[in-house]
């Protein structure tokens, strides 16, 4: 389980910016897509960073007040293709007229990643926006579940 603690007071107006800007905002993304890779802020199956060019947003990690340390990819307010799935915001009218719909194929790892991908096909902008957060997970690149739901993407996918 994810847990998180959302420090902004003014995330009522962040997100009408945001989502005047974008129709799909997070965190942290990715403004590319390459072939096979296995998440967001990664280049390839080795697990290598993507260069801080392609990479967008700030994440704070940690389990209180102020964080441990910040994860800084890059500017926030890019467009990007792939957004990490510790948070997801759009309207749900944009869901809605372009049908976007989370697979249930994926049930924690690669969720995001599909997502993002159905987002680009059907012409629905995503990009990153600063927003006030502390993460208290580091991820679980890797783990059997991960494995698995990565074949499941590329399977779907492709590539």
């Amino acid at each position: 389980m994810t847990t998180f603690h959302l420090l902004d007071d003014f995330g009522l107006d962040r997100d009408q910016e945001s989502l005047s800007r974008f129709d799909l905002d997070g965190l942290a993304g990715n403004k590319r897509r390459v072939d096979y890779q296995p998440g967001w802020p990664l280049a390839d199956r080795k697990f290598t960073c993507d260069s801080p060019e392609n990479r967008s947003g700030v994440v704070g990690h940690g389990s209180g007040f102020p964080p441990r340390n910040l994860s800084v990819f890059g500017p926030s307010g890019q467009q990007v293709k792939l957004l990490d799935s510790l948070m997801l915001r759009a309207r749900s009218q944009t869901l809605i007229d372009k049908p976007l719909m989370f697979d249930e194929r994926f049930k924690f790892h690669f969720y995001d990643m599909d997502f993002c991908r159905q987002a680009e096909e059907k012409q629905i902008t995503c990009g990153t926006w600063p927003i006030s957060l502390i993460h208290e997970s580091g991820g679980a690149f890797g783990t059997p579940s991960w494995r698995e739901s990565y074949e499941v993407y590329l399977n779907k996918w492709g590539h």
